[in-house]
């Protein structure tokens, strides 16, 4: 992972808006478009987690209420365990989301970059903000167990404690499920609220589609979604 940090990577907005409307990745037909790695189920989990592109790049969008931003995206995991993703946004330019996850499991993450800024500072904007602003933390303090637990997973520590797909990671309490061409893990961010992680659009068992919304939400009536589509894996 290496350009994005020294250089920025020009992409051609057209054809971004082209393969929106072409290609499997915003069809209803995406599950049709993968399959889950077929491995026994107690290790599904881990299997997947190890296999998240941490270094990538792709494209991506996020929605905040009526508000929906399109952008392109490198990632890089640092030794510092930081997540860090630099996002360039068509008029805006470039930004950066990065996410300390050292101490993820005891809920503790660090934030940085005006991309962060940006998320908060969204959802404050709305009138239903109180209600749902939220949305944005959960999404960060899970991904940021996400990134531990791959960590941990790499080095065959100890990471996710599961039973009949309850799962409890640190401080965090997660279930999983399935659906064709889909593996879920859902956070829990509050009594009885869910914030789902969904994996999918697998390539040599790792997940290139990365999507994050409230459980039971559609993209037209969620207050809240990310989808990260990955084209490159380091």
């Amino acid at each position: 992972m290496q350009s994005r940090f020294r250089k920025t990577r020009s992409y051609e907005r057209l054809e971004w808006i082209r393969v929106i409307a072409t290609t499997c990745l915003f069809s209803v037909v995406l599950t049709s478009c993968s399959t889950i790695p077929k491995v026994k189920e107690d290790d599904q989990l881990e299997k997947i987690v190890k296999n998240i592109c941490v270094n990538s790049a792709g494209r991506g969008r996020v929605k905040i209420f009526n508000q929906t931003t399109l952008f392109s995206f490198e990632t890089v995991n640092t030794p510092e365990k930081f997540w860090k993703m630099a996002v360039d946004i068509p008029i805006h330019g470039e930004e950066l989301l990065s996410i300390g996850w050292e101490n993820a499991d005891k809920s503790q993450v660090q934030l940085k970059g005006g991309f962060a800024r940006r998320l908060i500072n969204s959802s404050k904007a709305d009138v239903r903000s109180k209600k749902y602003s939220h949305l944005i933390k959960g999404f960060m303090k899970g991904w940021a167990q996400v990134l531990l637990a791959n960590d941990l997973i790499r080095k065959n520590k100890p990471s996710f404690e599961c039973t009949d797909g309850k799962c409890l990671f640190g401080s965090g309490k997660w279930l999983t499920g399935t659906s064709p061409g889909h593996y879920f893990l859902d956070y829990e961010i509050r009594e009885g609220e869910l914030l789902r992680f969904d994996f999918s659009n697998f390539k040599e068992d790792s997940p290139r589609r990365v999507s994050i919304t409230p459980v039971g939400q559609t993209l037209e009536t969620t207050p809240f979604q990310i989808d990260l589509f990955v084209n490159t894996c380091e």
